[in-house]
């Protein structure tokens, strides 16, 4: 290589591909100066409202979340239900969720219990 261009991945590529020393370099310089802001490619006059009309996304409702049907497990309404006719004073109300918890009073303390059913 030149004793002007970097040893970069990119370079090489260039020079696999034939390009002069002249040419790697400005490539190089013309990649900066876009880098930082300047117009190297501008578009004719005519070009320009259809340029514009093609760079606007096209605006599409967004899809819908499908509302998922919570299946009812039995098995844990009917364990929940058991448990708290177990223990005797737990009122209708005082089941929070018929699949998942209840609540009762114990020798003047408050107690929950929450049942999980672990995945296998």
């Amino acid at each position: 290589m030149g004793a002007n261009l970097p040893p970069t991945p990119q370079v090489q590529q260039m020079l696999k591909l034939g390009m002069t020393e002249e040419e790697i370099l400005d490539v190089l310089r013309t990649d900066k100066e876009i880098d930082q802001g300047q117009k190297h490619f501008e578009l004719a006059e005519e070009l320009k409202p259809g340029a514009k009309k093609a760079r606007r996304a096209d605006r599409t409702d967004t899809p819908k979340k499908a509302v998922r049907e919570r299946k009812e497990d039995r098995d844990k309404r009917a364990l929940i239900y058991l448990l708290a006719s177990a223990i005797g004073n737990v009122r209708t109300e005082d089941i929070i969720n018929p699949e998942r918890e209840f609540i009762f009073t114990y020798n003047g303390r408050k107690f929950k219990v929450v049942l999980s059913c672990p995945r296998s």
